[in-house]
């Protein structure tokens, strides 16, 4: 690692924001929390990894990549993540590649394969903005639209049992979506809207029984709405 930064997070916080972690580490993304984003005193890190770290998705590789512990850290609620990239001649073109900013997404890595997130770009201020859910190792790459296969989790079934392992499915969108889920019998128990994590729950807060359930995505950014399936095992 290059750089290492580490921060505090009370549960009673109000919103508050890391820009570019004490402007030491060149790169590092912005991270908007909002209000109660955790619910007992904890303390966060921020590690650069150097290139010789990076892994990559088929053939490209991160334009960087940041680890954000503790790992598999949950929020309450989604925080806010503004990857920065350099196009300093403002051409379209991240500075150093031939890769079009738009081009740009970001994907996390869940210890065995990077996953898209997706990502707003705004081309004006050069970032990448996300929500995040979870805290894991995050990375910039250019990678183009939102595909269904990338939005599709690859968790088939989930364990929720709050052990760290297993315990949410991750859907590979970010910005303005709705995720419902469905049980076998066609009734709605849950809609995530803007929201890319399913943690097992019912709309009410209880704990879906074990079984299969169905999942729709919808967002503009999809030529038409992605389903599945999703088994829950408790």
């Amino acid at each position: 690692d290059e750089l290492s930064q580490f921060f505090g997070i009370a549960p009673q916080a109000g919103a508050f924001e890391i820009n570019n972690p004490c402007a030491q580490i060149v790169g590092a993304p912005r991270l908007i929390f909002p209000a109660g984003v955790v619910q007992e005193n904890t303390v966060i890190s921020v590690r650069k990894l150097l290139p010789q770290a990076l892994l990559t998705v088929g053939d490209q590789q991160t334009l960087s990549a940041f680890e954000f512990g503790p790992d598999n850290l949950h929020f309450t609620q989604p925080a806010k993540m503004i990857f920065p990239y350099k196009d300093d001649n403002q051409d379209g073109l991240v500075d150093g590649t031939g890769f079009s900013e738009q081009d740009m997404r970001v994907f996390w890595f869940d210890n065995f394969e990077w996953r898209s997130l997706g990502g707003s770009v705004d081309t004006a201020k050069n970032t990448v903005t996300i929500d995040i859910n979870h805290f894991s190792v995050y990375g910039l790459f250019p990678a183009g639209a939102v595909t269904a296969d990338a939005v599709r989790p690859r968790e088939k079934i989930i364990t929720p049992n709050s052990d760290g392992t297993n315990d949410f499915a991750q859907f590979g969108i970010s910005g303005q979506f709705e995720v419902s889920i469905y049980d076998m019998k066609g009734r709605r128990i849950r809609k995530l809207e803007n929201l890319s994590v399913w943690d097992g729950k019912t709309d009410d807060g209880t704990s879906a029984e074990s079984g299969a359930y169905v999942y729709q995505v919808k967002s503009d950014q999809l030529e038409k709405p992605v389903s599945g399936t999703i088994g829950v095992a408790r």
